[in-house]
């Protein structure tokens, strides 16, 4: 059967490698890749390798379980270099993944197909099959849980009420209604940037200690330490107070 694909084609490339034909250039940096990565698993030794993978991959699982995870296939039917951690019930998965990698720099992989959201993928291959990333992983991992625990709403739980003065932070300032109405409401005699009007609005006014001047709650004040709005203001007022009367104000002598 003729191969449909160029890329594929095995008689092609045999005819590359062996007879010198041409098929496609080769990167010389990946000629160099493999054969440094053939040296370094020859210098090791594959039992050696193999065995590493396979240490390593227990120690992994055993610190997993010290923080109360597991991974999905049974004992017997794991890859040593390729681990699927469960995710914990009520714990988001993305949210973990993207404290590792903006706190510790680590990345590891989320679940695919039917499995999305329900494991990580964590990889244990070639240098990054160490004891010290292993130590490092099992420490992120509990930072993340951690967090992700904390945010969590807790039904029915309430947080237990503790003096200030026993945590020795200071006690925030009370906040009092002004005047002394029934409802704590007067009319607003502050100019409003939202109307431009003084009178026509009913504002809950409320002085807080830390403030030096009253704040009106729902309705933003004009600033007037600038001379120049100041002036405004008063001319605003003046034209109005003579609309008012009757008259019309006019420049000039």
């Amino acid at each position: 059967m003729k191969c449909r694909s160029f890329y594929f084609d095995l008689g092609l490339l045999e005819d590359y490698w062996i007879r010198r034909k041409y098929h496609h250039t080769m990167s010389s940096t990946l000629v160099c890749a493999i054969d440094e990565a053939l040296a370094i698993v020859e210098e090791e030794g594959l039992e050696a390798r193999w065995a590493r993978h396979e240490r390593n991959h227990r120690a992994l699982v055993a610190s997993l379980s010290a923080l109360g995870l597991s991974v999905l296939p049974r004992e017997g039917e794991r890859l040593w270099t390729l681990n699927a951690v469960r995710v914990p019930d009520g714990v988001d998965e993305a949210a973990v993944r993207k404290h590792l990698i903006e706190e510790f720099n680590i990345e590891i992989g989320a679940g695919l197909g039917p499995l999305a959201g329900k494991i990580w993928r964590v990889g244990l291959m070639g240098a990054s099959s160490s004891p010290r990333l292993i130590v490092l992983l099992r420490g992120a991992l509990e930072s993340a849980l951690a967090k992700a625990r904390s945010a969590r709403p807790r039904v029915g739980w309430t947080a237990p009420q503790t003096p200030a003065r026993q945590v020795g932070l200071t006690p925030a300032p009370q906040v009092r209604l002004e005047p002394s109405s029934p409802v704590g409401l007067k009319p607003d005699t502050t100019c409003c940037r939202r109307c431009s009007r003084r009178s026509s609005h009913t504002r809950l006014r409320v002085r807080d200690p830390r403030l030096r001047v009253p704040h009106v709650a729902g309705c933003r004040p004009l600033k007037t330490s600038n001379p120049s709005t100041t002036a405004f203001i008063e001319l605003r007022r003046t034209r109005r107070a003579q609309r008012g009367s009757g008259r019309t104000a006019c420049s000039g002598g």
